[in-house]
């Protein structure tokens, strides 16, 4: 099987994302930051916006730590079926 190129990866994790089970993780990386961006977008777009005060975390890395991020991963969502945690500028 041939390798995917970016516009067929973008594509393919994109329809994941608005699928009605998306996976748990996921993690995206590139130098194409467009496709990084407009997947974060999607991601997004799964929480209400009524209720992104409680199901919506946007971290920086420099700014946050290993167990603040896996705390906030493992806090329910509340009043939604999704709890969505972006986690930016991550160098580890």
């Amino acid at each position: 099987m041939a390798r995917e190129n970016s516009i067929q990866l973008y594509k393919r994790v994109d329809a994941e994302l608005k699928s009605p089970v998306p996976k748990p993780v996921y993690y995206l990386a590139g130098e194409e930051a467009f496709f990084t961006d407009r997947l974060q977008k999607s991601a997004i777009s799964r929480v209400p916006p009524d209720l992104k005060d409680f199901n919506l975390d946007i971290l920086y890395g420099q700014d946050t730590t290993l167990q603040k991020v896996v705390g906030i991963c493992r806090s329910y969502p509340m009043m939604a079926e999704m709890r969505v945690v972006i986690l930016r500028e991550f160098h580890g």
